[in-house]
């Protein structure tokens, strides 16, 4: 199942052995060095003040409606989840990115992203260029790199005009 980093913020996660929610997803973390997903931030505790990690291998089932794990033991302390912790101390986010093309156009940013929850992988991004407005989804396949600082995609394919646009244009003009 494919899903909005969008959708999957504020998502509860239910636990099978407690039969019960056991915190709601605050954060995603995705490894910069490949697109992989390697787990989520969760909110739990009786305010949600407790910030706890989840491997993306600890989910069982995923669907609109909330993550499902087998127990909350599955949850974690951010320090103790060694990669996830990399990830956060370097404060690297998705979100906002900017995007580029590899010959240096700039695209925007990055609003929001899919990932593939069976394969636990980056899958598209979305980009929102303000002036001119324009939106963009990007396929992972087309993603170069991935930093701190920004992505880098393959050029874009050089505008083609069409027969209808080329007749017009080189109609002459009225006298």
């Amino acid at each position: 199942m494919q899903i909005e980093a969008s959708k999957l913020i504020d998502m509860p996660v239910g636990s099978i052995d407690e039969q019960s929610k056991v915190g709601t997803i605050a954060d995603i973390v995705v490894n910069p060095d490949d697109g992989k997903l390697l787990g989520f931030i969760v909110s739990s505790g009786l305010l949600g003040f407790n910030k706890m990690t989840i491997s993306w291998q600890d989910i069982i089932d995923s669907d609109t409606n909330g993550l499902v794990v087998q127990t909350s033991e599955n949850l974690m302390p951010v320090a103790d989840n060694v990669r996830i912790a990399e990830v956060v101390k370097d404060e690297f986010t998705l979100d906002d990115l900017p995007v580029e093309t590899k010959s240096g156009q700039r695209l925007g940013n990055v609003y929001d992203y899919t990932v593939n929850m069976e394969l636990g992988s980056l899958t598209k991004i979305f980009v929102r260029q303000l002036l001119p407005p324009q939106d963009r989804i990007i396929s992972r396949s087309n993603i170069i790199s991935i930093s701190k600082e920004k992505i880098i995609v393959r050029n874009l394919p050089a505008k083609v005009k069409l027969k209808a646009e080329a007749a017009v244009s080189a109609m002459p003009e009225p006298a």
